[in-house]
């Protein structure tokens, strides 16, 4: 298969992807298409109507700017840039797209039908409906003109990534609190023989555990930094609640490696 037909299953796989509002794996296979093509317009207004309806509006803007930058790319990018701009309030920027995607394509039928509903002037009610590309819109409702022939790292790596996280933080909370309570029983009591009854293997295994989870979170905390998918504000909130837990994580390897010696 030629680069314009890996595009085109990209796209068919995204589209599907939107229709069952899985929208991780939408803009995963528009990531790998754009990789083909980072100038693809089509691709950029697809990652627009993903981003969108996953909530990233931010995002979602961008490309669809740059879906609407190529001037020869059709109809569909500022006609779908017209319909996400009518969902935040901007009626008024939407008719500018929208006279840009009646000047590339005067027959559209989508573009007339909405250009006349947002003029609130009696369309032609026969038309041919805009066909929904996705069930929701943030807000309100996107709708896609285009009709179909027939998420991945931020899934599955994600989940097991966040295990890690977990993992790491739970092994970092217990060693603490069996180091103090060591402490508070003057290292003679229960706590203490439990910590020494690690045998060397079990030990090993412990130790190999808690440097896999530390290096999972590590790793996790910077994709998601420089995860461009993600709005400004998560990113902050979520590089501040990963300090925090390799804060956590951080003090237990040293009580663990403390206490053991």
């Amino acid at each position: 298969m030629n680069r314009e037909g890996q595009i085109a299953a990209f796209h068919e796989e995204a589209k599907r992807a939107i229709l069952g509002e899985r929208f991780g794996e939408a803009i995963d296979l528009l990531e790998a298409a754009e990789s083909l093509d980072p100038r693809d317009s089509i691709t950029r207004m697809l990652e627009g109507v993903a981003l969108a309806n996953s909530g990233q509006v931010e995002l979602a803007e961008a490309a669809f700017r740059l879906s609407v930058a190529d001037p020869l790319g059709g109809y569909k990018p500022p006609f779908n840039y017209a319909v996400f701009l009518v969902g935040q309030g901007r009626e008024n920027e939407a008719r500018v797209q929208l006279a840009e995607a009646a000047r590339r394509d005067p027959s559209a039928v989508s573009v007339s039908v909405l250009t006349a509903r947002l003029n609130k002037t009696p369309g032609d009610e026969q038309a041919e409906p805009i066909s929904p590309m996705s069930a929701r819109m943030v807000p309100p409702v996107t709708m896609f003109e285009e009709s179909l022939p027939g998420r991945v790292l931020q899934g599955n790596a994600g989940t097991f990534f966040w295990v890690g996280g977990l993992l790491c933080l739970v092994i970092s909370v217990s060693a603490v609190a069996f180091f103090f309570l060591s402490i508070k029983n003057g290292l003679s009591k229960p706590s203490e023989q439990l910590w020494n009854s690690l045998d060397p293997t079990m030990w090993d295994g412990f130790k190999a555990t808690y440097w896999l989870s530390l290096l999972l979170s590590t790793a996790y905390l910077i994709f998601q930094v420089y995860d461009r998918r993600r709005p400004g504000s998560w990113v902050v909130v979520n590089f501040l609640a990963h300090l925090v837990l390799l804060g956590f994580v951080t003090m237990g390897g040293f009580l663990i490696s403390e206490r053991k010696n």
